[in-house]
């Protein structure tokens, strides 16, 4: 049986949306836990989500070009 930090490093190793899976978490719970990076550049995931949402990011895709 691994130990706790032993279970942690096999873990790292696994692909992320698997790991995902298994950890049982969804994109509100990723977001929820990681709004620190988020708010440390919301330029950046403004870009990222114009991607995904072109129609509600049409200026900003138009700085982009």
């Amino acid at each position: 049986m691994y130990t706790l930090q032993e279970m942690a490093e096999k873990l790292k190793q696994i692909e992320e949306t698997t790991l995902l899976e298994m950890l049982g978490l969804s994109s509100e719970d990723l977001v929820d836990r990681c709004m620190d990076i988020i708010e440390d550049d919301p330029e950046k995931f403004e870009r990222e989500l114009a991607q995904f949402f072109p129609e509600e990011y049409e200026d900003v895709l138009r700085e982009d070009s």
